[in-house]
């Protein structure tokens, strides 16, 4: 009994103690004292964060659920007062993130799924095609881009979807030719190999 008695005082002075400090600092004092404790309140804060996940989640959603219109107004008022500020750092952001590894890599595999690739695993298949650095076919060099014959693709079968191998752009052509399409004509292996001792050269 006396023990929670204890801590019931303890608790009380705590938060008179913050109340009252609340009212005598001044706002430079807070900020002070904010930048001094900055990281311990950091620590503070993740650690009661990851003690109360479900119970902050469940708070977020049940107080969205109750101020829906109060939020969507408060919102599209800030954007309305910061238009130009927000454009710009999305505008910044996008040209930071489009060099991102993460970036190149949803792109390419978002490109391959567009195209009818079907794979368990992407991942995966984007480490495969990343560390590929030889067409499978040829042997010649593989290049990153969009130009190129010798810039690197995923060959794959287009009625299935299946994943074949990684190619050059030239034996990727051929390859599809050969088997998706009729067969090439003299003048077309002509033109093939005379562009491959082009890029030899």
């Amino acid at each position: 009994m006396k023990k929670m008695i204890i801590i019931k005082i303890k608790i009380d002075l705590k938060f008179k103690i913050y109340f009252i400090c609340r009212m005598v600092f001044t706002k430079e004092e807070k900020k002070e004292y904010y930048l001094k404790n900055k990281e311990k309140k950091s620590i503070s804060d993740k650690k009661y964060r990851d003690a109360n996940k479900e119970k902050i989640k469940q708070y977020k959603k049940e107080y969205e659920e109750a101020n829906k219109e109060k939020i969507k107004q408060r919102r599209k008022e800030y954007y309305e007062t910061n238009k130009d500020i927000i454009l710009e750092k999305r505008k910044e952001y996008a040209k930071n993130y489009n060099k991102t590894d993460n970036r190149i890599k949803s792109s390419r595999i978002f490109s391959w799924k567009d195209k009818g690739v079907i794979h368990d695993d992407f991942n995966s298949l984007y480490d495969i095609y990343k560390n590929t650095n030889i067409c499978n076919i040829c042997n010649i060099k593989l290049i990153e881009g969009r130009y190129g014959a010798n810039r690197k693709c995923l060959d794959h079968n287009h009625k299935t979807g299946e994943f074949r191998q990684i190619l050059c752009n030239t034996c990727n052509s051929s390859t599809q030719r050969n088997i998706d399409q009729p067969k090439l004509t003299g003048a077309e292996i002509a033109w093939r190999y005379r562009l491959r001792w082009f890029i030899l050269s």
